[in-house]
């Protein structure tokens, strides 16, 4: 769990961007296999947040109930963090 709370620490500080902190938190989540289930169901959402920030514009305008920005992967993570106990 430490690793998970580091990496969305990393992020929300600015020290990784968004598409590093979506292809890291992905990569990891997919291997998976040892969390207790309340912390895989919040890692789980965010899993599918960050599966779907964009940076394009033309997306995140057609399909705004879909796709999320930047600054709203960082409110999902903020919540995500918040939820697992550590602010």
């Amino acid at each position: 769990m430490a690793e998970y709370v580091s990496l969305i620490n990393g992020f929300l500080c600015s020290a990784i961007d968004a598409i590093e902190f979506r292809d890291r938190l992905i990569g990891k989540f997919k291997n998976e296999k040892d969390l207790p289930e309340r912390e895989y169901v919040i890692l789980d959402q965010l899993f599918a947040d960050a599966d779907c920030f964009t940076e394009d514009s033309e997306l995140l305008a057609s399909r705004p109930d879909f796709y999320i920005s930047s600054d709203q992967l960082k409110e999902r993570a903020t919540e995500a963090l918040a939820a697992l106990g550590k602010p």
